[in-house]
């Protein structure tokens, strides 16, 4: 099998290996008394194209508590994906589907106990982690019955250095002792580019060859659910990779868009492999020791920070500067990487303790000042990161976004701005507008996650490769609403990639151009994309992925938005969006019981069934 891949597919690496990481079945709770329905059968369905994944996963739990019963369902999301469907249905009557609300989800989770046992509400916050979906449907599940939920998902699998990677947890340990039915997990991967090995470990899985990837399947039948699922596909990054998507949809099938019948993906990758060159940098890394990052946020604060001292380029340049009230730098300027240097730092770092107000603007402007006397040629970085508000020095927004511009004035530089807020309580908009107005983003994360966030994007940050990223389009007018939008599109570092989607009403050839400058010379790129005429079942997921990253993009704009009215505006259009391309956004709207919707049940290969076993379509 290996030998005919290696033949066949060329340059791709999957690796499908079981850790802990967040769960991902479907919770039932019995509304009053609390108790959790035992899980009986699991059915999860996975396709990915590229870095885009659509999961469809069904669950099926049965009433045994002894009375007709109401439920709320819960399932543990990932951040970085959006529902856009969700459907259910009473032992074997029609199915119903939810459609978008305009109000928020209750997101409250009441003190549970089941038949295995008390389940304490902190196990299912755990389980259901920082981003779970709740939804409540309406019917009344008898005594002994069946109650099945399906939810599907679109979801922009992490990409860095040619890794994606895709998880679906099935550790359901925390919530139900007892082994389940059945549980069968089916995925199809396609790609335009190549296999090179296949190495996994999966129970009663196999794998089989298909058309431009491969297919994953698992079936277990009366074994507990207490192992997560993590597969990593490791795809070649040897040149400029441009993929591109597109398809026609029915015009009655969006009633908010009927006169933009055609959707388009570009997938966008500069090269990426070892040999590719990078820029030198002057690196600044700001760290908050303020008294709330006390306990587990600093200590991963500092291992972030050791981390990127660790792994700085050869002739990179750095500085570290920690900041409560007081503002403190390590060396008062940009040292370059040495192991006199490093030493230093990881002295620094390990001296450093939580304690104090939150001086942002002090640190801020420090930071700045110090790029004075640095070389222009090389790239200025900082990343910064806090968990709070400004508390003392300059605390209104437009004060700190006006003194870190003066000193960028002042000192004749550029600087590239990357800020990361740690939990609930940080200031979104402050922190989005530093990075949009310095050439960088911000990046909201939370307590337990930030040394692996930050690591795995300092790994990309340290190698940019193209700066000022330009895309033009020819002829004018014909993509139109494309998402981020091309006069605001970030720049792209080595390992990885852009995704723009936009709308298109006149099926043809178009020319894109991507410009920008690395390693100090000017980058033009030309290619040409066809824009399908046809209807394509396999690029359903294009409107709904288009739909994801606008929605995206506006929760940008509505956290730097300054008045109610802007704020009121933008969340009118997110939930106009939502409503039309069934795409829920967990911080705007939920899933609310709508209308009957009447299937047949189908299997995995697509035959009906009976109704005696639940499965996906």
């Amino acid at each position: 099998m290996i030998g005919i891949l290696r033949f066949v597919f060329g340059f791709l690496f999957i690796s499908v290996i079981f850790q802990s990481i967040m769960n991902a079945n479907g919770v039932v709770i019995v509304d009053g008394s609390g108790e959790v329905l035992e899980l009986t059968e699991s059915y999860v369905d996975v396709q990915i194209n590229s870095q885009i994944a659509v999961v469809t996963s069904q669950q099926r739990y049965q009433n045994r508590v002894g009375t007709d019963i109401n439920i709320k369902y819960g399932f543990p999301i990932h951040s970085n994906a959006n529902p856009i469907g969700l459907r259910w249905r009473i032992g074997n009557n029609e199915w119903k589907e939810a459609v978008v609300g305009d109000n928020i989800q209750d997101s409250s989770t009441p003190n549970t106990s089941g038949g295995n046992g008390t389940i304490a509400s902190s196990d299912l916050d755990r389980y259901l982690g920082s981003n779970p979906l709740f939804f409540e449907p309406q019917d009344t599940v008898p005594n002994g019955e069946f109650i099945t939920v399906e939810i599907t998902y679109v979801e922009l699998l992490n990409y860095t250095f040619g890794k994606i990677n895709f998880s679906y947890p099935g550790d359901y340990s925390l919530i139900q002792f007892a082994a389940i039915d059945t549980f069968a997990f089916n995925l199809n991967y396609v790609s335009e580019r190549n296999l090179d090995d296949v190495n996994y470990t999966m129970d009663n899985s196999e794998l089989q060859v298909i058309d431009s990837g491969i297919n994953i399947t698992s079936n277990t039948s009366f074994q507990r659910l207490d192992e997560n699922i993590a597969i990593e596909f490791i795809v070649s990054t040897d040149d400029l990779v441009v993929i591109d998507y597109s398809t026609m949809v029915n015009d009655t099938l969006f009633d908010c868009s009927p006169d933009k019948s055609g959707y388009v993906s570009l997938i966008l990758e500069p090269q990426s492999d070892s040999t590719t060159a990078v820029i030198q940098k002057n690196f600044t890394l700001v760290i908050d020791k303020s008294g709330s990052m006390i306990g587990e946020k600093i200590g991963q604060a500092k291992q972030a920070a050791s981390f990127i001292v660790d792994n700085l380029n050869e002739g990179d340049f750095f500085n570290i500067i920690s900041f409560s009230k007081d503002v403190n730098s390590l060396f008062g300027e940009h040292r370059e990487k040495s192991e006199e240097s490093v030493d230093q730092a990881s002295s620094y770092i390990n001296s450093i303790d939580a304690g104090g107000s939150t001086n942002i603007s002090g640190s801020l402007i420090e930071s700045i000042a110090e790029f004075d006397t640095v070389d222009d040629d090389k790239a200025n970085i900082i990343i910064f990161f806090t968990d709070g508000q400004a508390t003392t020095g300059i605390t209104d927004t437009p004060g700190i976004l006006a003194g870190v511009e003066g000193e960028v004035i002042s000192k004749e530089t550029e600087i590239f701005l990357f800020t990361f807020g740690i939990g609930a309580a940080v200031d979104k908009q402050l922190l989005t507008l530093l990075g949009k107005e310095n050439n960088g983003l911000a990046t909201f994360l939370e307590d337990n996650n930030l040394r692996e966030t930050i690591t795995n994007f300092f790994l990309q940050v340290n190698n940019p490769v193209l700066i000022g990223t330009q895309l033009s389009i020819f002829p004018q007018g014909v993509i139109c609403e494309l998402t981020p939008a091309i006069d605001n599109l970030p720049n792209l570092y080595k390992g990885e990639q852009l995704i723009v989607s936009g709308k298109y009403n006149n099926p043809q050839d178009v020319k894109l151009t991507l410009e920008g400058t690395a390693f100090n010379k000017d980058v033009k790129v030309e290619f040409d994309v066809l824009l399908s005429d046809t209807i394509s079942a396999d690029r359903s997921f294009l409107p709904k992925l288009w739909a994801k990253q606008k929605i995206d993009e506006l929760t940008e704009n509505f956290n730097i938005a300054n008045t109610d009215s802007e704020k009121n505006a933008i969340q009118e259009e997110i939930d106009n969006i939502s409503r039309c391309f069934n795409v829920v956004s967990l911080d705007f709207n939920s899933f609310v019981d709508g209308t009957v919707l009447s299937v047949e049940l189908l299997d995995f290969t697509g035959q009906e069934i009976d109704d005696q076993k639940v499965s996906l379509e």
